[in-house]
């Protein structure tokens, strides 16, 4: 959605779904989200803070409902 100007937007959320399968299993930190991002994003991701954070929420959503249904 931040990323619509990018051609890399696939890329973006094959990460994103990527970090949603590992949240359980690998934390990953802001810094090394900042880092990912910037790298497909570049310059064409304004709100790169708000998008990590997104994904941030996402990923925890989807590790609670994950242990939700495996517990």
């Amino acid at each position: 959605m931040y990323c619509h100007s990018s051609p890399t937007l696939l890329t973006l959320q094959f990460i994103i779904n990527i970090n949603r399968y590992v949240c359980c299993l690998i934390s990953i930190s802001k810094g090394l989200l900042e880092t990912i991002y910037q790298s497909i994003c570049g310059p064409t991701l304004r709100n790169l803070t708000v998008c990590i954070s997104l994904i941030q929420i996402q990923s925890a959503l989807h590790c609670k409902l994950t242990t939700s249904y495996l517990g």
